[in-house]
């Protein structure tokens, strides 16, 4: 008999740009773009949802050129996706702060929670219906073995995330097994929070922690 899975989840279907579909002309986007791209999602996510609330739904497909132009008026007026860095926390949290200001949500964003708190905080938020930016950030694991946090596809590893942003958009809990159901380059993978977390454990003192963390909204 297996274990009953609980699960926290967004209560709309949730669509996910990719940076790597944008043209060379956007080359700094596709590169460093994936915090932008984050960031676009969820304000589109979360203004999206005011339309459907009272039911479920899609949200709109993230893609194509209408949502090109969007990203890059984000990247040019609010989020900047600098070469080499991308878009750091502290800034994705103020761009966060400025829109919702001008749509009149009553949300508030900041970088970071303690580690300690960091599940509960993505629970919390899933079950607010906040899509949940989570980091890999520089430093993660241990110095020797830099390779990031693996994603996986069911059970099987798929590939990895180093010095990148994924979006949660779902928690699974089975016994002390929990999996974050993620989105990235487009597609969905999975997570083990419990190596995620041994990650963070052994980052580099201070940076780790800090650039390994989730976006957390709370309402204001």
């Amino acid at each position: 008999m297996s274990d009953r899975i609980r699960k926290t989840e967004l209560r709309h279907r949730y669509s996910a740009g990719n940076q790597e579909s944008f043209s060379e002309a956007d080359r700094r986007i596709a590169r460093y773009g994936c915090g932008l791209i984050g960031l676009a999602d969820l304000i589109l996510y979360l203004r999206e949802r005011t339309w459907k609330e009272g039911g479920a739904g899609e949200t709109g497909i993230h893609s194509g050129p209408v949502y090109d132009a969007f990203v890059r008026r984000m990247d040019h007026r609010l989020a900047r996706a600098r070469r080499k860095v991308g878009l750091n926390g502290f800034s994705m949290a103020a761009a966060f702060n400025s829109r919702a200001r001008k749509r009149g949500w009553k949300l508030r964003a900041r970088w970071g929670v303690p580690r300690e708190k960091l599940l509960s905080s993505i629970r919390e938020m899933l079950a607010r219906d906040i899509p949940v930016i989570l980091s890999v950030g520089p430093g993660f694991g241990r110095r020797e073995h830099m390779k990031g946090t693996t994603l996986y596809r069911g059970d099987t590893p798929a590939d990895c995330a180093f010095e990148h942003y994924v979006t949660v958009i779902g928690m699974e809990e089975t016994g002390e097994k929990i999996w974050l159901r993620v989105m990235s380059w487009g597609r969905e993978f999975r997570i083990d929070a419990e190596e995620y977390l041994r990650g963070v454990d052994r980052s580099i003192p201070l940076l780790g922690r800090f650039f390994s963390n989730i976006l957390y909204i709370r309402e204001i």
